[in-house]
């Protein structure tokens, strides 16, 4: 892809998430034309239907935050205790927290009762899951499988009660469950 199409597609990328995360309405390549300025030939090169949107969104996301997470962590492996001390980090950051938030509440109204396992956006989401186990497996020795996974768990947990909207911890407590995170986990 030459500069400008990547220009463009970043375009596209960049409105399709801010509708989903600002609940503007319901995803239609028509909101994402008239909130990026592209034209609808211009969105339909680079997404030639809404499921390819919304698999290029998902993936963005996941892009941003292990880029988030790997920047945190110098680029060490994912399981390692560099890499786990900054995935918690990620996971607590307040922006990257609402964002993720966001994001899943708007995929959430666009699928609605149609948000079923086999959905393909959630592709993604199994490899880094899958990534991350297999990261905490060859890394047992280093921070110990189970307290990393452990450490995984609570903070997609926490996650998915932000998402859904389920408690508000206060940003004290939230500093109080990280830091108990990062002693559990030992480093």
């Amino acid at each position: 892809m030459n500069a400008k199409s990547t220009g463009t597609r970043d375009l596209i990328l960049q409105a399709a998430i801010g509708i989903l995360r600002e609940g503007e309405g319901i995803l239609t390549l028509d909101a994402v034309v008239k909130r990026s300025g592209v034209s609808k030939g211009g969105l339909m090169h680079h997404f030639p239907t809404k499921d390819a949107l919304i698999e290029g969104v998902v993936a963005e996301i996941i892009h941003q935050y292990d880029t988030l997470t790997r920047n945190a962590s110098q680029s060490a492996e994912i399981g390692t205790p560099e890499e786990t001390r900054a995935y918690v980090d990620t996971g607590f950051e307040p922006a990257s927290r609402e964002a993720t938030a966001d994001l899943a509440r708007g995929m959430i109204r666009l699928y609605g009762s149609d948000f079923r396992k086999d959905t393909p956006f959630l592709d993604p989401w199994r490899a880094i899951f899958a990534r991350r186990l297999e990261g905490c497996r060859r890394n047992r020795d280093a921070g110990g499988f189970a307290r990393t996974a452990i450490v995984t768990l609570a903070v997609e947990c926490l996650t998915m009660i932000d998402v859904f909207n389920l408690v508000q911890f206060t940003e004290e407590e939230r500093e109080l469950i990280k830091g108990e995170l990062i002693r559990f986990y030992g480093k």
